[in-house]
């Protein structure tokens, strides 16, 4: 069985540096369902591993490696790939097979896992302490060992019931909630508020002093709403709340909560690279500010809304980011996200056709190759990749390998040594 594990490793590095047109592979059946979707959630259910049973030399620096500022550091390629939410523990959906195609790829830089508040912060009152990261240190470890750069993408709030803020936020009386969209956004707590903020930046500072002077951290991007994105959930009813209309609560509490939260992250002088999220709504977009924000700080900034539109539409992309990535480009680092996972078809839920497996996000972001060579002819620096579209380039029995595989390898190989 050794044996064949090594000659699957060995076929999937052949695969990466002929452009995956070298071989094909038997059927078998995988699920084509995307790890990254936003109603998927990472496995939350595991006991915390104590951080005294990991080796402190596996997430740290050894004696013979320096740290290197975030203003220094430099990728090898001018743009990197990086695998977004990644399989983190063996009962995941295609664990084995990120493990096989991701990992051992040298297509593939970075590995982007979620980091949940509330999956590390227990509360003021735990036993074992508040802030346990143990578990997610286990984690990150084989992706450590591969080689691979980590980049935490950080949740205040995830996709699921599982992955709401600390308990202790969340029953704290004094924290304004409101709903929007019910079920989806039933209890929303205001994250500006001082109840949330002021413990979120509590978190923040725990996370950033955690990982301080570790050469395998490549950057950190702190979500501010849900995820790790700063969209304004139940805007119209936080207006209100605010007793003003949305343009005025807009410039008055949304945007400067936005810089206030990158201020406080500058202000603890990261040895890490910080990214700023950005997202469209507004007019004029709230990106742009968002943008500006990021940069006056010293920060990288990106989208996580790249879509096929984008193209058409170009320079009004999604977010502003053509436009801002014009304005910034060669300033700071400039990363893209797919909005969804990508239709490799081309044609699901248009014309008559299937709907998508992954729904109107498929849909609207279209096929990958286009998209990330677009991206990278604009200035874009990281590429942020669902992992379902690696594993079709990549793994040659995944489904859709045989149709579409060599040209999603082809595409993400010139982007990748452009």
């Amino acid at each position: 069985m050794k044996q064949k594990h090594h000659i699957i490793v060995i076929l999937s590095l052949i695969l990466s540096a002929c452009a995956f047109g070298c071989i094909s592979g038997a059927a078998i059946t995988r699920s084509p369902t995307n790890n990254n979707a936003q109603t998927d959630t990472p496995s939350l259910g595991t006991a915390p591993i104590p951080e005294t049973t990991i080796a402190a030399q596996t997430l740290l620096p050894t004696a013979t490696t320096a740290s290197t500022p975030f203003a220094t550091q430099v990728s090898k390629h001018s743009v990197t790939i990086n695998a977004v939410n990644p399989p983190m523990q063996p009962s995941d959906r295609n664990y084995e097979d990120f493990g096989t195609y991701i990992l051992n790829s040298p297509l593939v830089d970075d590995i982007n896992p979620p980091l949940v508040w509330s999956a590390i912060d227990k509360g003021p009152t735990a036993a074992d302490g508040q802030y346990q990261f143990g578990t997610f240190d286990h984690e990150i470890q084989r992706f450590i060992d591969a080689g691979k750069m980590v980049n935490p993408i950080v949740y205040p709030i995830g996709y699921s019931p599982l992955q709401a803020a600390p308990a202790y936020v969340m029953d704290d009386r004094t924290l304004d909630k409101v709903s929007c969209n019910p079920p989806a956004f039933a209890n929303w707590p205001v994250v500006y508020e001082a109840p949330f903020k002021n413990a979120y930046q509590a978190f923040i500072a725990q996370v950033i002093k955690h990982f301080a002077g570790n050469p395998h951290i490549g950057y950190i991007r702190f979500g501010l709403s849900r995820g790790g994105e700063i969209y304004p959930f139940c805007a119209q009813q936080e207006a209100a709340l605010s007793k003003m209309n949305l343009a005025q609560w807009g410039t008055q509490v949304w945007l400067p909560y936005d810089k206030e939260m990158l201020d406080y992250e500058k202000s603890l002088s990261p040895s890490v690279r910080i990214m700023g999220p950005i997202t469209q709504f507004g007019t004029p977009d709230f990106a742009d500010t968002e943008a500006e924000n990021a940069v006056n700080d010293g920060f990288g900034f990106g989208s996580q809304g790249l879509q096929k539109k984008d193209i058409v539409d170009y320079p009004m992309c999604t977010a502003d980011w053509c436009n801002l990535f014009n304005q910034y480009g060669g300033r700071v680092a400039l990363e893209l996200q797919t909005y969804g996972s990508s239709d490799p078809t081309g044609v699901c839920g248009t014309n008559g056709n299937a709907a998508c497996p992954g729904g109107a996000l498929q849909e609207a972001t279209g096929p990958l190759p286009p998209l990330i060579t677009f991206a990278a002819a604009h200035h874009a620096t990281i590429l942020e990749i669902y992992t379902s579209d690696l594993l079709l380039a990549l793994d040659p029995s995944y489904p859709g390998n045989a149709a579409s595989g060599a040209s999603y390898a082809q595409a993400l190989m010139a982007v990748h040594e452009k």
